[in-house]
This record gives C-alpha cells, sequence and structure tokens, in this order.
C-alpha cells in the first residue's frame, strides 16, 4: 500500500491526511490505522526542514472525516545533541519535552571497540553463506588496519566494507593493502601543507564582513558545545572541562543564545 504524507498538527494524536488527486490536507484523521500498533519513525531534523511533513505507511485505508481507534508509537531519532540546539534556539522547547520520555544513546562504531571485530563476524558469516562461498579472512596488517579505522560512516560502512571484501576475495586472505584500499583514508602521499592559526588569521582579516567579537564568540560556542558533548549534558561537568564555573558556564551559555537570536534575526 503506497506511503501517505501526514502532518502532525498538535502533537496530541490527530493526524491530517493529504489527498493525492486534489493536494488538499483533510481534517480531521485521527490515525491511519485501526487496529494495528502504529510506530512512527521521525528523523528530528529532516522533519523540520520538511517543515513538518513526515512520511508514515498507510496500513489500513480509512475515509477523511473518519474516525478510528489506534495505538500509536513515535520514535525520533537525531545525531545532534537536543538540549544543546533547545539552548541555542535551534530547536523547540515545548517539541522536544513532547518527545523526550526515553532517550537511548547509541553510540558511534568507533566508541565500541571491540564491536567492530564481533560485527565483521557476523557480516563475514551473513554474506559468505547468502552467497554459497567460503567467508574471507584478513592477515595481521589487515586486523590491525581493522581494530585502528574509525568507520566514519558507522554499522552501514561496516556493512558495505564486507560486501565487497566478500565479494572479490571469496574464502582468501585479505591483507593490509587490499584492505586500506576499501577504507576511507587520507593517501599516504598527501604532502599539502597545513594552514596554520596565524594563516588562517590572515585569510579571516581580508574577509569583508570580519568581526573579531563574532569569531570569538563562534570559537567559545565550539568549545562549550565539545564540552556539553563529552560531559553528556552536564553543565557542572563540562564547566570542569572548560577551566570554569558554573554560573560562568551559564552566563557564556546565555550570550550564546542572544547571538544565535540576533543572528536569525528573532526579536
Amino acid at each position: 500500500m503506497r506511503p501517505r504524507v501526514a502532518r502532525a498538527l498538535n502533537m496530541g494524536g490527530e493526524v491530517h491526511t493529504r489527498n493525492a488527486a486534489a493536494g488538499a490536507l483533510q481534517s480531521p484523521v485521527v490515525a491511519l490505522t485501526s487496529g494495528l500498533g502504529l510506530r512512527v519513525a521521525i528523523d528530528l531534523f529532516g522533519m523540520a526542514v520538511a517543515g513538518g511533513l513526515f512520511i508514515v505507511p498507510a496500513f489500513a485505508a480509512v475515509q477523511a472525516w473518519s474516525e478510528v481507534a489506534y495505538r500509536a508509537r513515535t520514535i525520533a531519532a537525531t545525531n545532534r545533541t537536543l538540549p544543546q540546539e533547545v539552548r541555542t534556539g535551534n530547536f523547540r522547547t515545548d517539541l522536544y519535552h513532547r518527545l523526550s520520555v526515553c532517550t537511548v544513546e547509541v553510540p558511534p562504531l568507533r566508541e565500541l571497540g571491540s564491536d567492530k571485530c564481533l560485527l565483521l563476524s557476523h557480516f563475514r558469516s551473513y554474506y559468505a553463506k547468502q552467497a554459497n562461498s567460503a567467508p574471507f579472512e584478513l592477515d595481521t596488517s589487515a586486523l590491525q588496519l581493522w581494530e585502528q579505522y574509525s568507520f566514519p560512516g558507522n554499522t552501514r560502512e561496516l556493512r558495505n566494507i564486507v560486501i565487497r571484501l566478500a565479494t572479490k576475495h571469496p574464502g582468501q586472505t585479505v591483507n593490509g593493502e587490499q584492505l586500506e584500499t576499501e577504507l576511507d583514508l587520507l593517501p599516504a602521499s598527501d604532502t599539502a601543507a597545513p594552514v596554520v592559526p596565524q594563516q588562517q588569521a590572515r585569510i579571516a582579516l581580508q574577509q569583508p564582513d570580519f568581526s573579531l567579537d563574532d569569531t570569538l564568540m563562534e570559537q567559545e560556542g565550539l568549545y562549550i558545545n565539545a564540552a556539553l558533548d563529552l560531559a553528556r549534558n552536564n553543565v557542572s561537568e563540562a564547566a570542569k572541562l572548560l577551566g570554569i564555573n558554573r554560573t560562568t558556564l551559564y552566563s557564556r551559555m546565555e550570550s550564546q543564545q542572544k547571538r544565535m537570536t540576533k543572528k536569525d534575526g528573532v526579536q
């Protein structure tokens, strides 16, 4: 059944459906399913960019203006630190508190240590079985490279690398050089000179809209956000990382929020 476009108007259970032929929103429709549990997965910032529209599967056809009983579960996901986004005015406070009932943090693969090898073993066996072929192996140098690699694309990247290796080297032993060609690494021959801070400052000063105050505030905001991420939004711990007291951090966070509000033109 084709998915329908829906807009949650008041986050209280009321959903409006779009008539595909007329292109108009019809109201009110309480749900898109009857007798079935409905799970709606929302990418929070994807939803915001789309103006509040998101796709949900239509499990059962319903007519406009009809009311049906339903059970719904909303699963919202984001790769940003929402409490900080709320403080800086990038995310609605009321929406955050409506959604933030039970929070589960999923760490990136680079922080999961030996899970890289466990996932390697799982996907290697799975795709070898699918292809009815022997699984590949990694030699010592390749295994060391695998353990050191950060996997910026997380599990999807790891899975795709395994698929490529299983396709190219079924039943063979993969060495470090062969594995390196599959990873997103900077080439060893890259000798481009890094831009030193003094050079960066000279480049910035030549920009017509340069402002020292804005530059310093921007840098301060980067360090505050980084400290809050490391401290899991514990303000006291973040203040310790920054080497300032908690009240000072609150004051600077408030200044950052005012700056963002002014920048967005919100009074």
